[in-house]
């Protein structure tokens, strides 16, 4: 009888020592599935950023020129205008959108995937969502701002 409660010991043992296995290596392939999407976001993230940056360079100012140039025609309607041509162009170039275009992919596949707890699991302070649709919640607000203005 001792013995037979010495093996049931010794297996009810071996099982809990390979359940506690089981669940470190499920944890740790986790951890490393939430870590290759935190690397895919954050090269996500960094294009994002290098079209921000490109559009806030390049469109920007144009946008900004072409807007005094309405603003200064619009404020003195009776000035003559040496090129009407370019007067128009500046009331084009003041109606376009600045607006980078913000890629999402990674962020997506995260969602779909099913694995957002696992970022939460690995980066409990991390609020991807907030990064993803905080701009689109401002983009809106500027379109809203914008209106019905044509653009030519």
């Amino acid at each position: 009888m001792k013995k037979l409660a010495a093996e049931l010991i010794i297996i009810v043992l071996g099982v809990l020592i390979a359940l506690g296995f089981d669940g470190w290596r499920q944890d740790r392939e986790e951890l490393k599935v939430a870590s290759e999407h935190l690397s895919d976001i954050t090269e996500e993230l960094r294009q994002n950023l290098c079209t921000v940056e490109r559009v806030s360079a390049r469109q920007l100012p144009n946008k900004i020129e072409s807007l005094q140039v309405v603003l200064d025609f619009l404020n003195n309607p009776e000035a003559e205008v040496a090129d009407p041509t370019e007067l128009l162009h500046a009331f084009v170039q003041s109606a376009l959108m600045a607006r980078p275009w913000l890629v999402d992919n990674q962020y997506q596949a995260l969602q779909n995937s099913g694995n957002v707890r696992l970022v939460g699991k690995l980066a409990p302070n991390l609020s991807i969502s907030s990064v993803y649709e905080g701009p689109e919640v401002l983009f809106s607000q500027d379109e809203r701002i914008h209106g019905d203005y044509p653009v030519v």
